[in-house]
């Protein structure tokens, strides 16, 4: 049975990532950079929230995603305000690096932060329940689908 280890989905002009703890395999970070391309381009989403529970993109999936949304934005990468909440040390890590050493607009937020990164995102307060609980239910989903293996 194939397990994932990450999921997303959209709401209004806003994307969520989860991640479970582990990397994305190629495929499953291949598919959410295209619909992160897609959401840019057609929905012109230009907000990211991304829920992680310590696992995240290798530097070669971080550089695809960065080089993919570079046409769809202008060439302008800070464009798409970034919302990372972990309680990993190192993903932490890893949000503040790219914060400092690159052309990305990410700010990093504690696992349960998620309220404010949302305002930090500029998300109507109307819009926080039902993300929050999509991204619950994500975050639920990941978890049964890695018990079940």
């Amino acid at each position: 049975m194939k397990t994932y280890t990450l999921r997303c989905f959209r709401v209004d002009a806003l994307m969520c990532l989860v991640h479970d703890e582990r990397e994305p395999t190629s495929d499953e970070w291949g598919f959410y950079v295209r619909e992160l391309v897609r959401a840019v381009t057609e929905h012109d989403v230009r907000k990211l929230l991304v829920v992680s529970q310590g696992g995240g993109p290798n530097a070669a999936q971080r550089k695809q995603l960065v080089t993919s949304l570079r046409p769809p934005l202008n060439w302008d990468v800070r464009a798409l305000k970034t919302a990372v909440c972990t309680s990993s040390p190192l993903a932490r890590g890893i949000t503040v690096a790219l914060g400092w050493l690159s052309t990305t607009n990410i700010t990093g937020f504690g696992y349960e932060d998620r309220r404010r990164a949302l305002d930090f995102l500029g998300l109507p307060v109307s819009l926080h329940a039902p993300v929050l609980i999509a991204v619950d239910a994500q975050v639920g989903a990941l978890a049964k689908a890695r018990n079940e293996r």
